[in-house]
């Protein structure tokens, strides 16, 4: 199993550990979550930003909240997925923020190699991953037609 897989596999429990289900079929999910939880939160952990990228978007996004038209909420406005400026302060924001935009650069650079990095690493093969398996009629009756495919693919399910 790669770890692309375990991802997949490991958003269709957590959504259906929502949910109120027959004991077997719970006991399938939470013991399954369990066996992920390592893995999982490793993945996580290292699919958070680079510091350097966290550190330009602050200081873009204060800027933005400095000169952005606001909304009645007072945040930035946005229309089209675009942040709404004055023509007066768009020239202030630019202004202050080409001091910054090398630090764009390479912080976008270093976070493109990360997430080049990140999916190279989904698709490795987990050899130590053996997920808990159920027995087909335990499955619940409605179940939805993707969690099915991923236990089938995934081999979870016995006969």
């Amino acid at each position: 199993m790669i770890r692309r897989d375990l991802l997949r596999l490991n958003n269709v429990m957590v959504n259906l550990s929502e949910g109120v289900h027959k004991l077997k079929f719970a006991y399938f999910i939470a013991k399954n979550i369990g066996l992920m939880k390592v893995e999982i939160d490793a993945i996580n952990e290292i699919n958070k930003p680079c510091e350097e990228y966290n550190i330009f978007e602050e200081k873009r996004g204060e800027l933005i909240h400095k000169y952005a038209d606001k909304n009645e909420n007072g945040d930035p406005k946005i229309i089209n997925n675009r942040f709404i400026f004055t023509v007066e302060n768009r020239k202030k924001y630019d202004l202050e923020l080409e001091p910054i935009k090398e630090e764009g650069k390479i912080a976008h650079n270093l976070e493109k190699e990360r997430n080049e990095q990140f999916e190279e690493m989904l698709n490795e093969e987990i050899e130590d991953f053996k997920g808990f398996k159920l027995k087909f009629e335990y499955l619940p009756e409605e179940i939805q037609p993707i969690a099915l495919e991923i236990f089938m693919t995934l081999d979870l399910i016995k006969d």
